[in-house]
């Protein structure tokens, strides 16, 4: 090996690194542009603003126990109720528009067929799902940064006058200790699990998967009727089956079309 190569091999070796992040950068910003340009990512913003209001004047409540046979009553910005009030908000509504977000990700790309341009390109098929993933994954993240704005907002900065009684005092660690320990963990387990169905299966959505009829949740076809009704469980899984074998066939040979 000349004196010229073993110098140019950390040259090259760094702009390779380079080039990775630099595509990496790429994907994360035009992901997070598009995110939060999205209604559903606002929608989510404004009934968080609105279940907040409404914890805060004691209009909405969300029941741990009843303080009327002995139990303790805990002061409504304390930090077991701001963390029972997370856990239910991030568990109910986040979940829903996440899966949204973080599932049809991938899927949203096929139907405008970037995936012909992005084959194109230098960029790895890591780069890119990392890219996109992170992306939703901080764009949720500030979501939940605005919900303890909007929490702070309602409870101190402009408090109503009917929860004087059940109010207590200012302390951030009361809002974000709950949110490192109970918001961040579960935001990253639905985004992922989310993402992951969405990449590995690329169908639709799971929810939305029988649109024959609406779907019927019975105790006794648990197992077979979560995804559709019980009498026509084996109908629907053959359908997906062949949807599945269909989608691999047109990409190998190039000339099928899904729709």
């Amino acid at each position: 090996m000349s004196v010229s190569s073993a110098a140019e091999a950390p040259l090259a070796a760094s702009s390779r690194h380079a080039g990775r992040a630099d595509r990496f950068r790429a994907v994360l910003r035009l992901e997070l542009a598009h995110t939060w340009k999205r209604p559903l990512l606002w929608m989510l913003v404004l009934l968080l603003a609105l279940f907040v209001w409404g914890l805060a004047s004691g209009d909405v409540s969300i029941s741990s126990g009843d303080a009327s046979v002995g139990g303790k009553k805990a002061w409504l910005t304390s930090e077991f109720s701001v963390a029972f009030q997370m856990v239910m908000l991030v568990s109910i509504l986040y979940s829903f528009f996440l899966s949204i977000a973080a599932g049809m990700a991938i899927l949203e790309d096929d139907e405008r067929r970037i995936g012909e341009v992005l084959h194109a390109t230098p960029l790895t098929p890591g780069e890119y799902a990392a890219g996109k993933f992170l992306a939703i994954l901080a764009s949720f993240f500030g979501v939940l940064g605005i919900h303890i704005l909007f929490a702070v907002l309602f409870n101190h900065v402009v408090p109503s006058a009917a929860a004087a009684e059940v109010r207590g005092p200012f302390a951030l660690a009361n809002y974000l200790r709950p949110a490192l320990l109970f918001g961040f963990p579960t935001l990253v387990f639905f985004a992922g699990v989310s993402f992951y169905l969405g990449e590995r299966f690329r169908l639709v959505s799971l929810y939305f998967a029988h649109r024959s009829r609406p779907l019927h949740y019975r105790p006794r076809g648990i197992r077979a009727g979560i995804l559709f009704p019980r009498r026509d469980a084996t109908a629907g899984i053959g359908r997906f089956q062949r949807l599945s074998t269909y989608r691999i066939a047109a990409r190998r040979t190039g000339n099928g079309q899904l729709w």
